[in-house]
């Protein structure tokens, strides 16, 4: 059962999207290092693979909830620098020279 209740749903996708970034994503070695580091803090490493599937359950929700907060703050980040600039005053702009 999946625990995000996408079972049996689709979605269209162009070639690139699909391939590259849903089957092929590219991880840099550090990007690898730094969710081994998490992974241990969540309590999700382990040594040998059990028959038990909980830890890599927990490693696959733990990618995701990376991605949704990484979103969530270049998102935010983005409306922040789109407010500044609709408000007149441009991001990283000195506003004592003005």
């Amino acid at each position: 059962m999946c625990p995000w209740d996408h079972e049996r749903r689709t979605g269209v996708f162009c070639y690139e999207c699909h391939e590259e970034l849903l089957h092929n994503p590219v991880l840099l070695p550090q990007d690898v290092d730094r969710f081994a580091q998490l992974v241990k803090i969540r309590g999700f490493s382990e040594r040998n693979k059990s028959a038990q599937r909980h830890r890599i359950a927990g490693r696959v929700r733990l990618f995701h909830e990376v991605i949704e907060r990484g979103l969530d703050v270049l998102l935010e980040e983005a409306g922040r620098k789109r407010q500044a600039s609709v408000g007149g005053v441009q991001p990283g702009r000195d506003l004592t020279q003005i």
